[in-house]
């Protein structure tokens, strides 16, 4: 598929896919030593994700700026580099500072420098897409699951062998420097830059509007998996600690596995399937699963759930650039600005609830919120065809 594009265009999808890989490895070994931050800042659930919501704030208003100001005036593999510079000592810091109000306050630059990150290479792939008539979001978003399962395995390799914190994250900002260089050699030259073009700002369209508003759904409630689902499995379901990661770990590698295949399934099928019905199918059947209560039946179907959603991001961003072909730039910063204003407000509700109602309650709803919203996609892109098949 990749040997179908030009060398230009193949490069610049290498330089997302590896920027992309090295980000969430490091993202992958600062999730599993949180509790080691939690612990030594003294904080509380609450306060911990009073940070994520700060850092969801600002990669929202951030999210704006770059699709409308900078992409069209710099191009993308500036807006890459500026946000790579920003954030390679954004995970370092947090294990670094010593008081509370410093700690929030890292949470900054961290959401803005996401915000330039993946608000350029998200366009960057979408516009080759858009250009080469490839599907390439979902095999480009696989480097999210690599990046996640690698940056796992290292943190407990590095736990196990009892490594500093502090260094093991100045270790890795360095690696995220040195990454600056794959970009700027690999990237688009300024020559070879799509033409954007300069939007005033306005408010979102209602069909970005309403798919911003499907992805802000995914992205407040990812955290009831990927946050909560070690500490369900062992409080609710009573398994011992070191299967603690089992549900994450099979439903990252079901992830990975349907978004290498996207491609052949999309074309076996339709994207209104993959990304819609299926999303439907295995939610249903993990809800089932939970009713159970049997834990090594969740850990098997965690891996069907994960095959099921994986592609539903990619494909609801590819339609959301189909409805708008001639601004790309524009489509992704503005789903991508409600969508994840998730971050935000989510990791709040879920918490809330977690602590009030509890963690089954949540892992049943999260079945039925992503259920609904694979419906919810089908019909949209149902409805689209219907219309250009009446033309």
């Amino acid at each position: 598929m990749l040997k179908e594009i030009p060398k230009i265009y193949r490069n610049a999808f290498y330089s997302c896919f590896l920027s992309s890989f090295i980000f969430l490895l490091v993202i992958g070994v600062n999730f599993v030593y949180v509790p080691f931050n939690i612990n030594r800042l003294d904080l509380n659930e609450s306060d911990f994700a009073f940070g994520i919501f700060i850092f969801g704030i600002f990669n929202l208003i951030t999210n704006q700026i770059v699709g409308r100001f900078f992409i069209p005036r710099v191009g993308t593999k500036n807006v890459m580099l500026m946000g790579y510079s920003l954030i390679s000592f954004c995970p370092f810091l947090l294990f670094y500072v010593e008081q509370y109000a410093l700690f929030l306050l890292v949470w900054i630059p961290f959401g803005i420098a996401v915000a330039f990150m993946m608000g350029g290479s998200q366009t960057l792939i979408s516009l080759i897409e858009h250009k080469t008539n490839q599907i390439l979001t979902p095999l480009y978003q696989s480097a999210f699951n690599i990046g996640s399962i690698a940056g796992g395995a290292l943190a407990g390799i590095l736990i196990w062998l009892k490594f500093t914190p502090e260094y093991i994250f100045f270790t890795l900002g360095i690696l995220v420097t040195f990454n600056m260089v794959l970009i700027y050699k690999l990237g688009l030259s300024k020559e070879n830059e799509f033409k954007y073009e300069k939007t005033p700002f306005k408010p979102p369209s209602y069909d970005h509007l309403k798919l911003g508003i499907m992805l802000m759904v995914y992205f407040g409630s990812l955290g009831i998996i990927i946050d909560w689902s070690a500490l369900w499995i062992t409080k609710d379901l009573l398994a011992p600690p070191f299967l603690g990661g089992l549900v994450i770990i099979f439903f990252n590698i079901g992830q990975l596995i349907a978004k290498l295949m996207a491609v052949q399934l999309i074309k076996l099928t339709s994207e209104k399937f993959i990304g819609g019905y299926l999303v439907f199918i295995g939610s249903t059947f993990y809800f089932f699963s939970i009713l159970l209560s049997d834990l090594y039946t969740i850990v098997a179907i965690s891996f069907v759930f994960g095959s099921s959603i994986s592609n539903f991001v990619a494909i609801l961003i590819r339609f959301g650039v189909k409805l708008s072909p001639n601004n790309i730039p524009v489509t992704i910063s503005n789903i991508n600005s409600i969508g994840f204003s998730g971050f935000a407000f989510g990791p709040l509700l879920v918490g809330y609830s977690a602590e009030n109602i509890g963690l089954t309650f949540n892992m049943l709803t999260l079945c039925i919120v992503w259920g609904i919203n694979g419906l919810v996609l089908a019909y949209f892109i149902r409805n689209d065809q219907n219309k250009y098949l009446a033309k």
